[in-house]
This record gives structure tokens, C-alpha cells and sequence, in this order.
């Protein structure tokens, strides 16, 4: 993944105990020597940042871009799982763009695709139409309901399995 302004830049200073994160302003490739790298020139990759900071030589760094996970209904009528990345253009996420499917979104005796959010008690997080409070969401429950194959030929059978992610909050 090549960084592009909107990402996060984060890094891990020695001494402290968390990262440290500044949204990218600007990237840019150049030509140049690295301090660590030689005397050769080589591609260079400088990323601008939001406020004025030091990222001390060695430390660990990663960067990160805002994305989003939905079932959508495809332009061929199945269901689909799909990742939006965050446009800084747009100001916005973009349309989905398929991961897998197709799914089967409802299932008699209320089994469905989708997603279910817990708090850190593990009760359930409730949707209110506006989404649920991400500072709350301690877990993430992923059920997916597909219709079976055999050959590449669909039996009519279905085929339900979950996986739960824990989440850990940077403080």
C-alpha cells in the first residue's frame, strides 16, 4: 500500500509508552542519499505531516488509512462483503469494492450475514440507525451465511460461520 494524503502516519517514540499519530499532509518521492542507506541515490519517500513533530531515526513507523467493511448489494443482485478505503478527495468513503461473496444475507430462524458489535462486559451493542459508539466496541462478531457448491454448481444447502475480533484501543 503505497501512502497517500489522509493516511496516518504513526510511530512508536523510544521512551513512551503508546505511538504517536499525525494524519499525512503530502507525500512526495525524490532522489537522494539516505543517512542509513549508503552513499548510492535511491528513491526517497517524504511524508508531510499535520503538526510539527520529530520522528526519531530507527523507531518503529506504520501508517494506516481509515477503511470500511459492509455487505452490499452488488450490481448482479447477490450480496457481497466489501472494503471502502477514506478518499481525502471526496472528503467521503468511496463505493465498496468486493472482498468475497456472495452471501445470503437472511436465513429462516433469524441467522443472517453481517456485523454484531460488544462492549468490553460483553453484552451487545445496539444499532440505532446511526451506527454504534466505536469507543464502546471492545469486540466485532463476523457471521456470514453462504450458499454450499459442489463443483461450482450450488446444492441448495447453506453454509453459516463466525469469527469474533477482540479490539485493543491505543491510549
Amino acid at each position: 500500500m503505497a501512502p497517500r494524503v489522509g493516511d496516518t502516519l504513526w510511530w512508536h517514540p523510544p521512551g513512551l509508552p503508546g505511538w504517536v499519530a499525525r494524519r499525512v499532509v503530502s507525500v512526495s518521492v525524490e532522489m537522494g542519499v539516505c543517512a542509513v542507506g549508503g552513499a548510492d541515490a535511491q528513491s526517497l519517500l517524504r511524508l508531510g505531516i499535520s503538526s510539527p513533530d520529530t520522528v526519531s531515526k530507527g523507531v518503529p513507523l506504520r501508517i494506516t488509512r481509515q477503511a470500511r467493511y459492509s455487505f452490499y448489494r452488488a450490481g448482479d443482485g447477490s450480496w457481497q462483503l466489501g472494503i471502502a478505503e477514506w478518499s481525502d478527495v471526496l472528503h467521503a468513503f468511496a463505493p465498496p469494492q468486493p472482498v468475497a461473496g456472495p452471501f445470503t444475507i437472511v436465513v429462516a430462524g433469524g441467522i443472517r450475514t453481517g456485523f454484531r458489535y460488544f462492549d468490553a462486559g460483553g453484552a451487545e451493542l445496539r444499532d440505532s440507525g446511526q451506527g454504534v459508539d466505536g469507543a464502546r466496541v471492545a469486540s466485532v462478531r463476523v457471521t456470514i451465511v453462504a450458499p454450499e457448491s459442489a463443483g461450482g454448481a450450488p446444492t441448495g444447502a447453506l453454509r453459516r460461520d463466525s469469527l469474533d475480533v477482540a479490539l485493543g484501543h491505543e491510549t
